[in-house]
């Protein structure tokens, strides 16, 4: 590795610490009785800023070094509370499980009308869903980089996955009942259509790929 090379990963390191450090303060790292832990972290990222201008490797992995020290034992003071909520988000995760049960409700409240979309086909986009939400908090829980203000998403992510599946229902509907007289299909596959509502709900985009394509067809 170049020293240019060598200069710009660590940037890059410390790049990602100050992104880190911005979300913990965002969530609350430094509020209440953790606030006297403010000056040290500044003082360190004063300090890393310094090796940077100065453009001496060996200096800025050992301010890094103190930065990365200086955010951990300020995170280890937060308590384990505090840890699990923001770090490790355990209440993100109970969010995705909550909005996975409200829509569930939703759906067996709203679409029990005749020719309405078959419950499991609602339920396979709500799953889809709700491992989209988990994989997402995991990950970025495993990054650091999980904020409190995605809960509110993690909780209308299965509903997004209800509705995906409702339009995937209709757009096979319509699809079905444009090509019904050359095919002589008249039935949906509703297995097929339950694999393709889950996989829809897991993968936003493309779900919304699929109804582009769909549409093309139905024109």
């Amino acid at each position: 590795m170049t020293p240019a090379e060598r200069l710009d990963s660590l940037f890059l390191q410390y790049q990602e610490q100050g992104t880190r450090i911005s979300i913990a303060e965002e969530n609350g790292l430094f509020a209440g009785s953790r606030s006297g832990n403010r000056p040290r972290i500044e003082a360190a990222i004063s300090s890393v800023e310094a090796a940077i201008t100065a453009a001496v490797p060996a200096k800025i992995e050992e301010e890094l070094f103190k930065l990365q020290g200086v955010y951990y034992a300020t995170l280890h003071a937060a308590g384990l509370p505090w840890r699990l909520v923001h770090v490790y988000g355990l209440v993100h995760i109970f969010f995705v499980f909550l909005g996975a049960f409200a829509a569930a409700r939703v759906a067996e409240t709203l679409f029990s009308y005749p020719g309405a979309p078959d419950v499991m086909v609602l339920f396979a986009g709500i799953g889809g869903a709700t491992l989209r939400g988990l994989y997402f908090t995991i990950e970025k829980a495993n990054e650091e980089f999980l904020r409190r203000v995605w809960i509110l998403s993690s909780a209308v992510g299965p509903f997004v996955g209800m509705l995906l599946a409702v339009f995937l229902y209709y757009s096979f509907a319509g699809g079905l009942a444009v090509f019904s007289e050359s095919t002589g299909t008249t039935t949906i596959n509703q297995n097929a259509l339950i694999w393709v509502c889950l996989f829809a709900g897991l993968k936003w985009q493309w779900a919304m790929d699929l109804f582009d394509i769909l549409s093309k067809k139905i024109k």
